[in-house]
């Protein structure tokens, strides 16, 4: 992998000489920097306030990013075995649309409920927000990659 000679690299894919095993690594590699950039952990306003569920939405979210990924990989390359970063980055995009609905479905009926829950159960109010937070993330992290896979294998032929 290039990790600082970016003409390098791109002289190397002139060349068809980067295969679909370290594409993958560099797919990888971006999820990761980009999953770090938005991370609970490194913003410098939540420091203060950063609690345990917090902290389980990083690295829960990071866990199903590479999981995800992994299986999303091996699905594609036990079909055709083409074109996986650009298979799931477009797939990928309509399926973000669908979480985000769900996400919004999902808050709607959790906050009205937890609102009409918490008048006649004192203790729901206790419940922290973060921990709302990550069962929320989690739940729409699972169903992107489950998406995405299922796609993938359609799109590779494996379905």
């Amino acid at each position: 992998m290039n990790f600082l000679r970016d003409r390098e690299l791109a002289w190397r894919f002139r060349e068809n000489s980067v295969g679909s095993r370290e594409r993958f690594h560099y797919f990888l590699a971006i999820s990761f920097l980009t999953w770090l950039a938005s991370s609970n952990i490194l913003s410098s306003s939540v420091w203060i306030v950063l609690d345990w569920w917090l902290i389980a939405t990083d690295i829960a979210l990071l866990a199903i990013c590479i999981v995800g990924s992994i299986l999303c990989y091996r699905t594609n390359r036990n079909g055709d075995d083409r074109e996986f970063i650009a298979r799931a980055v477009c797939i990928g995009f309509p399926i973000c649309i669908q979480a985000a609905l769900l996400g919004i479905a999902i808050s709607l009926v959790w906050n009205s409920g937890m609102g009409l829950a918490s008048i006649h159960f004192e203790r729901l109010r206790e419940i922290p927000d973060s921990f709302s937070a990550f069962l929320f993330e989690v739940i729409l992290g699972v169903y992107f990659y489950w998406r995405l896979d299922t796609a993938l294998r359609i799109a590779a032929g494996g379905a």
